[in-house]
């Protein structure tokens, strides 16, 4: 044990208390953390479980942990899902009152045509009129 190392414990969002060893970086090596395998329901049990594991290593409670790491890319994520769905609601619901508008105002609902690939179906019309023509 060197006498910078600590272990942090903390709380996370769904409530419960996680705690983590941690020696800082030196010359010779890299920075070490160690995650406890389990989240404990409060912060006594959790500081018990630290103390067993890491005997005679001071425990801390963890710097404010933010919105960086997984956490804030869920909450990124789930924005963006929210910005997607609500887009094609706004959508679907615009299409359905001009569609309800036309037809309060009598004019036929516009369809597809297999053939022509468009709206309207005007090629089916078309090649009947040419056919009429000959």
């Amino acid at each position: 044990m060197r006498w910078d190392d600590r272990v942090e414990v903390w709380r996370q969002p769904d409530g419960y208390w996680r705690w983590e060893y941690v020696r800082p970086a030196d010359g010779s090596s890299g920075e070490v953390r160690l995650l406890a395998n389990m989240a404990y329901e409060d912060r006594e049990e959790a500081c018990r479980s630290a103390a067993a594991a890491y005997a005679g290593v001071p425990i801390h409670d963890a710097p404010r942990r933010g919105a960086s790491g997984r956490g804030g890319a869920r909450r990124m994520a789930r924005a963006v899902l929210l910005a997607a769905v609500a887009v094609t609601v706004w959508r679907l619901q615009r299409a359905l009152s001009r569609r309800a508008v036309r037809r309060a105002a009598g004019a036929p609902a516009r369809r597809r045509d297999a053939r022509a690939g468009r709206a309207g179906g005007t090629a089916g019309v078309c090649a009947s009129r040419r056919a009429g023509r000959r």
